[in-house]
């Protein structure tokens, strides 16, 4: 998983973007993720997220698992 998070003032995430998933469909990684598009973005949440991804248990290393990026509003 791929967070591309840069400190400074309040975004908005714009979109979720998820590649390289050959294991499960697309909704059952999303419905994992704790922020959706258009909410200010919350590290706690994507913390959570992550860890809510690895327990899927779908993913064995980081190597199989999906990236997931987070399209930000400036």
């Amino acid at each position: 998983v791929i967070f591309r998070i840069h400190e400074g003032p309040r975004r908005r995430l714009q979109r979720v973007e998820v590649r390289g998933n050959h294991k499960t469909r697309r909704p059952v990684i999303l419905r994992e993720l704790l922020i959706d598009p258009g909410e200010v973005l919350d590290a706690e949440k994507v913390t959570r997220s992550i860890a809510r991804l690895e327990a899927l248990r779908y993913f064995q290393d980081p190597a199989g698992f999906p990236a997931v990026f987070y399209d930000l509003e400036a």
